[in-house]
């Protein structure tokens, strides 16, 4: 995980070193606490808006459960991404919504998992984590020079709406 001091070091170093001597091909980012920082309290509000969107959106669709299913079954999603990242292993969003399903105890067509899936970006959108200082600049000035990256564990954030968050920020 590169900080901003480490990447302006990074730059300083390119003055004095043509890049082919760094033996830098590319550099990644993580998204989380890296490139954008997010809060304990901003984290809860997402998630309080994710529960409505979802239970809202079941409700609509004629599913059954409550608002307090819906936290428990995000709440166990969230855990099943939690306990393979200690082990190093990734998990898609779509398979989170498949373990939120079971715990509710619902069948889902594929078209209320994608909708359900749309409906946690968009409290990602509403409740979005912020730029670090600094970041946008050292990134710009990178881009210039070596092919980026940026990684990420989304537990409940689809990708997608990552990118639709940095785009916005420019």
């Amino acid at each position: 995980m590169f900080t901003v001091a480490l990447v302006s070091r990074i730059i300083g170093m390119q003055r004095n070193f043509k890049r082919e001597s760094l033996m830098i091909k590319a550099i990644t980012f993580d998204f989380w606490q890296t490139l954008y920082a997010d809060s304990e309290k901003n984290w809860r509000k997402r998630q309080a808006i994710r529960v409505k969107r979802c239970h809202a959106y079941l409700e609509n669709r004629g599913y059954i459960c409550t608002l307090t299913d819906v936290e428990f079954g995000l709440e166990e999603a969230y855990n099943l991404v939690s306990s393979l990242w200690y082990q190093h292993k990734g998990i898609s969003v779509k398979r989170c919504m498949q373990r939120f399903a079971e715990v509710l105890e619902i069948r889902l067509e594929t078209a209320d998992l994608d909708q359900l899936i749309e409906n946690l970006g968009a409290a990602f959108l509403e409740a979005p984590p912020i730029m670090i200082a600094h970041v946008k600049p050292v990134v710009s000035r990178l881009s210039e020079n070596y092919p980026l990256g940026i990684i990420s564990d989304s537990a409940l954030t689809p990708g997608s709406f990552v990118r639709k968050l940095m785009a916005r920020d420019g």
